[in-house]
């Protein structure tokens, strides 16, 4: 049995996975290993037999390997759902987006827009169908920054050195990023809120630890360090 718990997460989850594993850690000797990526490169992953013992996506996503057989047993735990927001850059005016308009006017003034991968992320995904709704693809397209995930996109965000760059990510990402501010969720219809959960994986050689540390993350004792790190 390995002294450390292997985890493979979605970028949603980088800070609040940070944050009790510390503490794990110290309550029960096992080190967290932790690896972030978009929900669509994990599940790639998992599908390769990447070893694993937990594993954080979104409730489809978990539902979609617990239907593979990729799953230990029949536990799995919600851990809350994250927005999908827009940030600015710390210092700068905050963007206003109460309404569709509000919206469509601040992608218009934007310098650079940073984002999440539009194929493998899901705040990508979504932005991807905002845009094309929203018929500004076209507009746009010279204006978006990708980056693999949007942990990532905020970070390039931080460092942008154009006068009205933008970022659209989950709340976590942004809140967890140095340099950016939190400006507000997106606006109706474009609202989305992702549910995630989190599973032992039917592969892990740590079983009784993981569970350990999913009980940890999702405990009401941890509402809100949950809250804190964009979850509601």
């Amino acid at each position: 049995m390995s002294d450390a718990i292997r985890v493979l997460s979605a970028g949603a989850a980088e800070s609040l996975i940070g944050l009790i594993s510390t503490r794990f850690t110290a309550e029960t000797g096992f080190r967290i290993e932790a690896s972030f990526a978009g929900v669509g490169v994990v599940m790639k992953r998992l599908e390769k037999s990447e070893h694993a013992d937990v594993v954080v996506l979104t409730q489809p996503a978990i539902a979609e390997l617990k239907g593979r057989g990729l799953i230990a047993g029949a536990c799995v735990a919600t851990i809350g759902a994250v927005a999908t927001s827009l940030a600015v850059k710390t210092g700068y005016p905050p963007t206003v987006a109460q309404n569709r308009d509000d919206l469509q006017a601040a992608l218009k003034s934007a310098d650079a827009i940073h984002v999440p991968d539009f194929e493998t992320t899901t705040a990508g995904q979504h932005i991807r169908r905002m845009l094309e709704t929203l018929g500004m693809v076209e507009e746009l397209h010279t204006r978006l920054r990708f980056a693999p995930n949007g942990a990532s996109a905020m970070r390039a965000l931080a460092e942008a050195q154009e006068e009205h760059a933008i970022g659209c990510a989950q709340a976590s990402e942004i809140l967890a990023a140095p340099g950016t501010t939190f400006v507000a969720d997106l606006p109706s219809p474009f609202s989305l809120s992702t549910h995630y959960a989190m599973a032992v994986t039917a592969g892990s050689q740590s079983v009784q630890a993981a569970y350990r540390f999913i009980e940890m993350v999702t405990a009401p004792s941890a509402a809100s360090v949950r809250k804190a790190c964009g979850f509601e």
